[in-house]
């Protein structure tokens, strides 16, 4: 989601909204006091302070928001102007505000999780390179005195070995390179997806990324449960925010559906990443007429989220001491491979 204002301050500042909408007292003022604090929106202060001076003005918030696109997703404005129509502001800044919290604690825990094995393969991947750049040519300058044709993979390891003694400041920058268009959000959008599309297809990736999905659908389909026109404006928004490309495409046919003319229980039914149990749950909430049901599905769905993360991060963890087991491995094997193979002619 690119915008200006962090995640984690956008989450405060639709607290507050919510609060103050609440308890019938005027948004500027809460965002005149959130303004005192120097370091909460950084260098968008500016921004915010544009944002309470429009309410000041008498504008109402999402015309004021849909003036600075640099604070929310206009996508977002949208649907707070509908909630602003329909009279359940409070309600939808209060789960806007849950929106992006969520967001930015699934972001601390996936960096989290993820930082003991990048550590760990930046460590390994030093340790590799060193001992392609001092040990393998030591065993390189041996195996020419053996007069024999070497083994491929011995001549693979000392290709590599070769490749970086020679250029490992061009690897480095490359490395440094993607590091800076993953970070700055540059790569191009259809090297994005096919990466996204690789990532999501390890088996325990894309269970994690699925169920938190799901919790976060489920939170915006309970919100619009009765008012057709604020679910669409909350699909809308999620479509804007979500940073999955595969998550996108499922709320827009989401959407889609709905706009055809189908219920809600049977167009979530045709969607593969939502679970069947969504559109049954679904049905019991309107047979009920409450959203107890939904409360149980979004519950569920946050134990199996954390369930998943926990698979998650011993699925990476693993998958990094294998991969560089078995290239250790290789490189051991096409050491010795030469030495075999002197044995057994003398």
């Amino acid at each position: 989601m690119k915008t200006y204002i962090s995640i984690y301050a956008a989450a405060i500042l639709f607290h507050q909204l919510a609060a103050a909408e609440r308890q019938r007292l005027p948004l500027h003022e809460v965002l005149d006091i959130l303004n005192q604090d120097q370091d909460l929106f950084g260098q968008d202060r500016a921004a915010v302070q544009l944002l309470a001076r429009l309410l000041r003005e008498g504008q109402p918030l999402s015309a004021a928001l849909m003036q600075l696109p640099e604070v929310v997703k206009p996508e977002t404005a949208a649907l707070i102007q509908i909630a602003e129509r329909n009279g359940r502001l409070a309600a939808t800044l209060e789960e806007i505000a849950e929106d992006y919290a969520n967001q930015g604690q699934g972001r601390r825990t996936l960096y989290s999780t993820m930082s003991w094995p990048i550590v760990m393969a930046i460590g390994i991947s030093l340790l590799l390179s060193m001992m392609m750049i001092f040990v393998v040519p030591a065993f390189k300058d041996v195996f020419q005195g053996f007069g024999t044709e070497l083994p491929i993979l011995t001549r693979l390891m000392i290709w590599v070995s070769d490749a970086i003694a020679n250029y490992w400041w061009l690897f480095l920058l490359a490395g440094l390179l993607l590091f800076i268009a993953w970070w700055r959000d540059l790569v191009p959008m259809q090297v994005g997806r096919r990466l996204e599309q690789l990532w999501l297809s390890i088996p325990f990736v894309r269970p994690y990324f699925v169920r938190r999905f799901v919790t976060r659908i489920v939170r915006w389909v309970k919100l619009g449960l009765n008012d057709q026109e604020l679910l669409l404006a909350s699909l809308r928004h999620v479509h804007a925010t979500e940073r999955i490309h595969a998550f996108c495409t499922c709320a827009a046919a989401l959407e889609s559906r709905l706009l055809q003319g189908k219920s809600l229980s049977a167009a979530l039914t045709e969607l593969p990443p939502l679970p069947l149990r969504l559109s049954l749950f679904l049905q019991l909430s309107e047979k009920l007429g409450n959203s107890d049901a939904l409360d149980q599905v979004i519950a569920m769905s946050e134990q199996e989220t954390a369930d998943a993360l926990s698979r998650f991060e011993r699925g990476l963890t693993i998958s990094t001491y294998m991969a560089f087991g078995i290239l250790v491995g290789m490189i051991v094997i096409a050491i010795y491979l030469p030495i075999f193979k002197m044995g057994s002619i003398l």
